[in-house]
């Protein structure tokens, strides 16, 4: 039982590391949305975008 919680212990102290590129996205479009809210792209546009910035790293 030890080795259990030793184990879910570092699984909680896992840190993540965002791509500064990821984080300056999200700013850039939260501060597009904040200027703009009515203008939205749909789930379709948004989901399109995100595969093509994905196909880039192929």
């Amino acid at each position: 039982m030890k080795d259990l919680k030793n184990q879910n212990d570092s699984i909680t102290k896992t840190e993540y590391k965002i791509p500064k590129c990821q984080i300056a996205e999200v700013r850039k479009r939260t501060e597009d949305y904040l200027k703009n809210p009515n203008n939205v792209s749909s789930n379709d546009e948004f989901l399109k975008e995100i595969e093509r910035d994905l196909n880039v790293f192929k």
